[in-house]
């Protein structure tokens, strides 16, 4: 029998050989059970599960390639199979991406790959353990509502140990310079379309039944939201490819990204979001600024930028005031615009001055409420769960909503540290 035993053992590269096999095996029966019991989104998250393992077991950079690629598509993708496979308000999709980032980190832990020799990997630790703390807490409404919370909170952050482990400079590389120019006119392009045209059958569809409020601009315009979960996710995404490709203008001299740079703000323009706007415009002066290899230069050069900036905007904002669009969706996305960045102090058309009341009420809630209301109290967990929400509707004040005093000290110091790295 020992002798039996002895020859049923495998190899280290038997089972290397073996383990695809077996993690085929094991999703076809799980599929196949999916879809004999009528659970057919569960059949395509496990699908799509098994694609993500498929890829890390070439390379854990090419599943997460493939990851970020999903998470860009899949607003679109769920809206489309909606029309075949609706779901009842919980996807098992959704939990795809999660799962895969939780798999991975715990496999870096499991092998003791990540690094704790950084201050800011410290901080990083300290933020997720106030994270964890917080799903317990009371104030959210409830357990489901923490748990549900990490979702939108602790798996974002543990990113940070993927790209400590994982990101070289090649990857980077190809990351902004090749996928990023790609998927961002793709998704500008749709986000045009939307506009001008209109959105496709099953967008419709989506936003006729599931559709939320701050989507719609007035009574029958609704902001494009290209292939993404919501307007702000477009927003934030052409945001990022915006000031990143212009990174690489000012830093290695690639004018061909140029033309790219200026569709996006086009398309950006077009969602009828101020704050995305603002924001590029402060960015891209100071990128530019820094460039410079004389740290001395880095304040005439800003003050300079600044200047042109402002002024360059100024005077499109006042040109395309005045114009009439073919689309009648675009005219009134960019008289929203152009009148709220025009007149930012004046409440009849510009949120400035609410959006300023609800940080200074997000960031004194770290006095007011020292422990904080919970993990899920800030995202959308707490509404699909039965919690009590709130928002600041900005990162920080939110955290510090959701952790309290020490959130505001740990998120805030960790806010400092990546500014001093990034400079």
């Amino acid at each position: 029998m020992s002798s039996l035993v002895a020859n049923l053992r495998l190899s280290q590269s038997q089972w290397t050989a073996l383990k695809p096999v077996l993690i085929t095996l094991a999703v076809a029966l799980f599929c196949g059970w999916a879809v004999a019991t009528e659970q057919a989104r569960l059949a395509i998250a496990g699908g799509m599960l098994f694609a993500l393992i498929a890829a890390g077991s070439v390379t854990p950079r090419l599943m997460i390639v493939v990851l970020l690629g999903i998470l860009c598509f899949l607003g679109d993708f769920r809206r489309f199979i909606t029309i075949t496979y609706p779901h009842s308000g919980q996807d098992p999709i959704l939990l795809v991406p999660p799962l895969v980032v939780g798999l991975m980190v715990a496999s870096l832990v499991a092998t003791k790959s990540l690094r704790f020799d950084s201050t800011l990997s410290k901080w990083v630790v300290a933020l997720l353990i106030l994270m964890t703390l917080q799903i317990l807490n009371p104030a959210q409404g409830g357990m489901s509502v923490g748990i549900a919370g990490a979702l939108f909170t602790i798996v974002p952050v543990c990113w940070f140990w993927l790209g400590q482990i994982y990101a070289t400079e090649e990857m980077l590389n190809k990351l902004v310079l090749v996928a990023l120019p790609v998927i961002a006119v793709l998704a500008g392009i749709l986000g045009l379309y939307q506009v001008f045209v209109g959105f496709l059958p099953f967008e419709q569809e989506w936003i006729d039944t599931e559709g939320y409020s701050s989507l719609w601009v007035a009574s029958d315009v609704v902001r494009p939201f290209s292939w993404f979960t919501a307007a702000s996710e477009y927003a934030g995404f052409l945001m990022m490819s915006i000031v990143a490709l212009w990174a690489m203008v000012s830093t290695r001299k690639r004018l061909d990204l140029l033309p790219i740079v200026a569709f996006l703000v086009v398309a950006l323009f077009l969602i009828g979001s101020r704050g995305p706007i603002v924001k590029v415009l402060a960015l891209v002066p100071l990128v530019w600024a820094i460039t410079s290899r004389s740290a001395a230069s880095w304040v005439p050069r800003l003050v300079l930028a600044v200047v042109i900036t402002l002024g360059a905007a100024g005077y499109s904002l006042s040109a395309v005031s005045s114009m009439e669009m073919e689309s009648g969706a675009a005219d009134v996305l960019v008289g929203r615009n152009a009148d709220g960045l025009l007149n930012p102090m004046d409440a009849e058309t510009s949120t400035v001055g609410k959006h300023g009341d609800m940080m200074e009420r997000g960031f004194l809630s770290g006095f007011s409420t020292p422990l904080g209301l919970g993990l899920g109290s800030t995202t959308p967990a707490a509404k699909k769960f039965g919690g009590n929400r709130r928002s600041s509707e900005f990162d920080y004040t939110n955290l510090i909503l959701s952790l309290g005093l020490m959130g505001m000290v740990i998120y805030g110091g960790i806010l400092l540290l990546v500014g001093w790295n990034a400079f």
